[in-house]
Order: C-alpha cells, then structure tokens, then sequence
C-alpha cells in the first residue's frame, strides 16, 4: 500500500523532471548562442589574422566528434548543468520510489505530473507558450491530472477492497 510518503515522493519527480525539461530547453539555446557567438568572433578574428580564410579546414562540415564535443561544451553554463543535475536528482528519487511501490501506480504518476509541471514552468519562464489554444492546454493538463486521481483512486480501492475480502475470509 502507497504511503503518503510514496505520493509525495511521486509528486517530487514528476516537479523535478518536468520543471527541469523547460529550464534544460532554454539553457542549451543560450549556450548554443553563447558558442556560436564565440565561433564567429574566433573565426572573424582568425581570417583577419591569416590572409588565407579560404582554405580547406574551413569548409569541412562538422563531423560527429566535433558536434559530441560542442555538445559536451554547453555543460560548462550553469543554466544548462544545474537543470540537468535536478533532473538526475529526480531520476534517482524516481527509483527508490518504484521500490517502495507498485509500477502501475508510480509510472503513470510521475510521467503525468511531470507533463502538467513542464506546461506550468515554460509559462511561467516565459518559454514555450499554448497561443494557439490556451484551451486546449488547460484542459488537457486538467484532463492529466484527472487520470492521475483516478489511479490514486483506484489504487486505495483496490487496496480497502482487498483487505474488507481477506478480512471476511478471515472471519469465515
């Protein structure tokens, strides 16, 4: 039986992933503009360095070593590492909570609440926002939640249900 412990637990990760995934979104944008902008005042500062700016290396395209490095690079902005280390924080919270209670229950919990807290944290930030409908977004996270209750719901059910049958069989 989940204790409230293990919902408060479930709810925790669903805020840390899904507060996390807009903050993570937006840092990387900026430390992608901050490496572009440095890449283009090196390269800017180099050809008028070197009366050669045409040659071969500067037209090679990235190759996957270069790009896993420029990614590995956007680590070093602290807009993009903190989000990320709150995630993982969530991640580990997330599997002490499947060891404390049922799969059906904690999967379902925490990938919902982590939807309805990333469209809460992208408004509030300012990032991506429902202008097409705001309707159809209030109403899907109310809809999200709504799923979300009716699995706690069932969940404490199934569980009063079961333990009034094993006491009847007890009783007999």
């Amino acid at each position: 039986m989940p204790t409230l412990y293990n919902y408060l637990s479930m709810i925790a990760v669903g805020a840390f992933w899904g507060c996390t995934n807009p903050l993570l979104r937006q840092g990387a944008v900026q430390a992608t503009n901050q490496n572009h902008i440095a890449t283009t005042t090196s390269t800017t500062n180099s050809s008028h360095n070197n009366n050669d700016s045409n040659n071969a290396s500067n037209n090679n395209p990235p190759s996957i070593i270069t790009g896993s490095l420029q990614s590995l690079l956007k680590f070093r902005q602290w807009q993009v590492w903190l989000p990320y280390v709150v995630n993982q924080l969530g991640s580990a919270l997330f599997y002490v909570t499947l060891g404390n209670s049922e799969l059906s229950l904690a999967v379902p919990i925490c990938n919902g609440l982590a939807l309805v807290f990333s469209i809460l944290t992208s408004f509030v930030i300012g990032g991506e926002r429902p202008d097409d409908n705001p309707l159809q977004t209030v109403l899907g996270s109310a809809l999200v939640v709504l799923g979300v209750a009716l699995c706690v719901l069932s969940s404490s059910s199934e569980e009063n249900g079961n333990s009034t049958d094993n006491m009847t069989m007890e009783q007999q």
